[in-house]
């Protein structure tokens, strides 16, 4: 049987804090590949196409309405 890379990502251990999940990591983890296969290298470039593609990302990958990815796409979202 063929897997999904979403199905890869969601067999990801989360290494944030109980405190720092307020988006899923899949999620996170699929919006920073969507990023990066739309030619943004850094995390600057990343948060900003997020920001621009909210609406497609929000509804896609259960991102919530005060986790959605412009607001979740930093360094902090990895660490706890």
């Amino acid at each position: 049987m063929q897997q999904s890379w979403l199905d890869v990502l969601v067999t990801i251990p989360d290494p944030r804090g109980r405190h720092g999940r307020q988006s899923p990591i899949p999620s996170l983890l699929a919006a920073l590949l969507l990023a990066v296969m739309s030619a943004q290298a850094a995390l600057r470039g990343m948060g900003l196409w997020a920001r621009a593609h909210a609406d497609w990302l929000t509804r896609h990958l259960r991102f919530t309405a005060t986790g959605y990815p412009p607001e979740r796409l930093s360094g902090r979202s990895f660490v706890g």
